[in-house]
């Protein structure tokens, strides 16, 4: 069917949400069984314990990658890779409660219930984001409890106790089956709405988008078809090359409001290629001081090594640009601007929205007179503006966060009432 990619978008992000290494389920999964296994190893002497968490981590970096892969360049096939990955970490999980069922002793045997019961649970809500990663954890955890059952009484269908254990281990795989697919469909649902709601958002940000176009463009209009009617009156040649000037510089102005909207739509063709931070801000700063008055000082901040970033050069400091203007026309006397540059690690969580990605940050601080905590959910907003009117189209922060995001990045911004603003531009190093 055109026009329907698969996976979906929101599939993806779903299991990027779920497997997000800077997760505290994730974290506190792997505090707990790291520290469960090396205090048995240490106690008991179980060298199974470390093979077995070599085994369990490998399996998840390699799950892990293959999201990644997966989000960079979505694909059927990179999608399945994603699943079979699953299905080798609950492979790996599901040969540890097997093997401590096999020791006599009862703590080992309620050891390996806990954990069955955790892979249970952790399935139910954290797994069953499609049918396919659905069934492809609950299918060893299905095996675990059989094999488990084979260990309770030796396979005889002439013994009660062997029977017993057979049904009641297919009764428990059969429930989870069930609570499975109900947990899917609840996360099927709750994406549906989440898509209405974005969509209904969307409604929202067209009327008004609208009426900003329509607004715009008449006002590019109305300048060239003046200057056409002047043009052919005009006496004398002086005069024609003015309108004529007039006329082009109106047109020019259309072509650059029709290019932010489509950086807005994520629609614009980027050339993104090696580009060094360092070069990007200094040759901004050259750039900008020509538009900052006298009484606004500017002043910049990098490292002397970054490394390069792969992104559309020109893009990048037109986006760096606008934020300095928006600056630059928050600050209403004296003031100051600064423009930092920094990497961080996966680890870190400054940059905010990619969590185990390494990132980096333009940002962007003034000292000027902030935003109201009101206004703050609009500012993303296409033609919204707290500009006076004939002062700005409002597409400023639309289109440097419809750059960021077609660039795989995003936009944060941070702002006090009379203290200022500070806008961090995110990109993949």
């Amino acid at each position: 069917m055109s026009g329907i990619s698969f996976p979906p978008r929101e599939i993806i992000r779903e299991l990027q949400r779920s497997e997000s290494a800077s997760s505290f389920e994730f974290i506190a999964r792997t505090g707990l069984v790291v520290s469960t296994i090396l205090i048995g190893w240490m106690l008991f002497g179980l060298n199974f314990l470390i093979l077995w968490v070599a085994a369990y981590y490998g399996a998840v970096v390699l799950e892990k990658l293959a999201i990644d892969h997966l989000a960079r360049q979505p694909s059927r096939a990179r999608f399945y890779l994603v699943v079979a990955a699953g299905f080798l970490v609950a492979s790996a999980f599901a040969t540890l409660p097997v093997y401590l069922w096999s020791f006599e002793d009862p703590v080992w045997k309620l050891a390996s219930a806990v954990l069955l019961a955790g892979a249970s649970v952790n399935v139910i809500l954290l797994r069953a984001r499609t049918w396919q990663t659905a069934v492809a954890y609950l299918l060893p955890i299905i095996f675990s409890f059989l094999a488990i059952a084979f260990q309770v009484a030796e396979p005889s269908w002439s013994d009660p106790h062997f029977i017993g254990g057979l049904v009641l281990a297919t009764a428990i795989c059969m429930y989870f089956c069930i609570a499975v697919r109900e947990a899917q469909n609840a996360s099927e649902r709750l994406i549906n709405t989440q898509t209405q709601l974005m969509r209904a958002q969307k409604v929202e940000a067209l009327s008004t988008l609208t009426g900003g176009i329509s607004h715009d463009f008449m006002n590019v209009l109305s300048v060239i078809q003046g200057n056409l009617e002047l043009l052919a009156e005009a006496p004398d040649d002086r005069e024609r090359t003015t309108f004529i000037k007039d006329a082009l510089r109106a047109t020019r102005r259309g072509a650059d409001l029709t290019a932010q909207l489509n950086l807005y739509a994520r629609r614009a063709t980027l050339s993104p290629g090696p580009v060094d931070p360092i070069d990007v801000v200094d040759d901004v700063e050259s750039l900008v001081r020509h538009v900052l008055p006298p009484n606004i000082s500017f002043e910049t901040q990098k490292p002397s090594d970054m490394g390069d970033i792969i992104i559309d050069e020109s893009a990048l400091k037109a986006a760096l640009i606008n934020l300095i203007v928006n600056a630059r026309d928050a600050i209403p006397a004296s003031g100051r601007i600064s423009l930092e540059t920094y990497r961080v690690s996966p680890h870190e969580g400054r940059a905010g929205r990619q969590p185990g990605k390494p990132m980096v940050v333009f940002e962007v601080s003034d000292t000027g007179t902030g935003i109201d905590p009101a206004v703050m959910p609009k500012v993303f907003d296409p033609f919204y503006t707290t500009k006076p009117a004939g002062q700005g189209t409002g597409l400023g922060l639309a289109t440097v966060l419809g750059f960021a995001r077609h660039s795989g990045g995003d936009v944060a911004v941070e702002s006090q009432p009379g203290r200022g603003t500070r806008v961090r531009l995110q990109l993949l190093a």
